[in-house]
């Protein structure tokens, strides 16, 4: 079992992205595609809760559509902006149990990866 937070998740999709394009012994690769799927449920979950959010604060039209700005963004006043980011900020903090083992750390040693990437990687690894 690996305990993290969404923020986390958010984290080290993209290094996983970098991951999945190398080649693996059999065990590292199981074990690598077992982190991606587990990380792209979690996303696709928080997308889902990020859109209802931002759905239940943007500022609607006449016709109750939601207003978009020029830039393609939802418009979302300055008052309800600070609501949705509360509650963005929730679930970004909410703990998630994934239902998988941490990858040991001596698989990542012919893998180059930046501080960056191994710090979003960190609370995966033991």
């Amino acid at each position: 079992m690996i305990k993290v937070t969404m923020e986390q998740i958010l984290k080290v999709n993209p290094v996983l992205g970098k991951l999945v394009g190398n080649s693996y012994t059999g065990r590292i690769a199981f074990a690598m595609a077992r982190l991606a799927r587990e990380v792209s449920k979690e996303m696709a979950l928080f997308e889902d809760s990020r859109m209802e959010i931002i759905r239940k604060y943007a500022d609607k039209d006449e016709n109750n559509e939601t207003k978009v700005n020029s830039d393609g963004t939802v418009h979302i006043s300055d008052e309800n902006l600070i609501l949705c980011n509360g509650e963005l900020n929730e679930i970004l903090n909410e703990n998630i149990e994934l239902t998988i083992e941490p990858l040991p750390i001596d698989w990542f040693e012919n893998i180059e990866l930046t501080i960056e990437e191994a710090l979003a990687l960190e609370p995966f690894v033991n």
